[in-house]
């Protein structure tokens, strides 16, 4: 089977779409008057670890690290890996698809991904 990179920029370029669209998102999210009730509600963090990401991602984009992390304690985590793979996405399709041999970049681009991805959500799994 064959990849050809036209396939591998559009993967990307919905990456990039997907998580541009996030990072927007947390940065209008304390100004819109929509509000979500979370199925989390009354549950400890330990069975809801998902709580509070969007408050915290909004805290985030304002560099209020501290109350991030009050709304959420992964949401460094998460977000950082967001950002990671906003940068692996522009990467690849600038620079990297016309330097090395496309089967080669996808397998590092594997690689990497599962290890942050690992690295970022592994805490969230765990009980």
């Amino acid at each position: 089977m064959s990849i050809n990179t036209n396939s591998y920029r559009i993967i990307n370029i919905i990456f990039i779409f997907i998580l541009c669209t996030m990072l927007i998102y947390s940065g209008i999210f304390p100004y819109l008057k929509l509000t979500f009730q979370s199925s989390c509600d009354g549950m400890p963090l330990l069975y809801c670890k998902s709580r509070g990401l969007s408050r915290a991602f909004a805290e985030i984009i304002r560099f209020n690290f501290s109350k991030a992390i009050a709304f959420n304690p992964y949401s460094i985590r998460i977000f950082t890996f967001a950002l990671f793979q906003l940068t692996i996405r522009f990467i690849s399709n600038l620079w990297l698809i016309e330097k090395f041999d496309l089967s080669k970049i996808i397998t590092a681009d594997c690689i990497i991904t599962l290890f942050s991805f690992l690295f970022s959500f592994l805490p969230l799994v765990l009980i």
